[in-house]
């Protein structure tokens, strides 16, 4: 997992870039490259729009992706990317989540949000048919909720939830993915329940 310093580094990296003021709304079928950048609010993506990622990206709001794409730039290459979020988010109805197309490239979805339970997940999958097998979901401090017929190649949370058909296949060699100037990391199972 990553550490604190780490999540860090990576928000900086993408505030360097500079900033957008506001929210980012994609409506149906539009598009939008960006990054690296700070946004200030929230981001939200609709049926068809695309947002092209050319370097990481730090949303200070939510986000949400309901039937929208976020892709890696092809010239990540073979690196990685990551979406910092501050608040919660929401990854739901064929939402797409894409690398540079590179088979080593992966877009994490990464959420500071601090709640557990009450305040509901901190990321949530929901209804995605499509398997989202080059993102990464992580939730530092937060629950992930992962349901409706979707598989996904890596979660971490402090607390994972999978309901009707979600799977975790995890996916050899993600220790070793490569984001172009951030850090790596690995996982281990420390105790595992199964929650009725």
């Amino acid at each position: 997992p990553l550490n604190l310093a780490e999540i860090q580094r990576l928000v900086d990296r993408a505030d360097r870039g500079g900033t957008f003021g506001g929210d980012l709304i994609l409506g149906n079928n539009q598009t939008a490259t960006l990054g690296p950048t700070k946004i200030t609010g929230n981001v939200s993506l609709d049926s068809g729009s695309v947002l092209t990622m050319t370097g990481d990206l730090h949303v200070a709001g939510n986000f949400t992706c309901n039937q929208g794409e976020v892709r890696l730039d092809a010239g990540y290459g073979d690196g990685s990317g990551v979406i910092v979020v501050d608040g919660t988010a929401s990854v739901v109805n064929n939402c797409d989540l894409k690398g540079s197309g590179h088979q080593d490239s992966y877009l994490m979805l990464l959420s500071r949000f601090p709640a557990r339970k009450s305040a509901g997940p901190a990321i949530h999958l929901k209804n995605l048919s499509n398997a989202i097998d080059k993102a990464i979901i992580y939730a530092h401090f937060g629950e992930v909720l992962l349901e409706n017929n979707l598989t996904v190649h890596q979660v971490t949370g402090a607390q994972v939830k999978l309901k009707n058909q979600a799977e975790v296949i995890y996916e050899s060699g993600l220790v070793g993915v490569t984001f172009t100037s951030g850090p790596t990391g690995g996982w281990v199972v420390e105790r595992w329940q199964e929650v009725p």
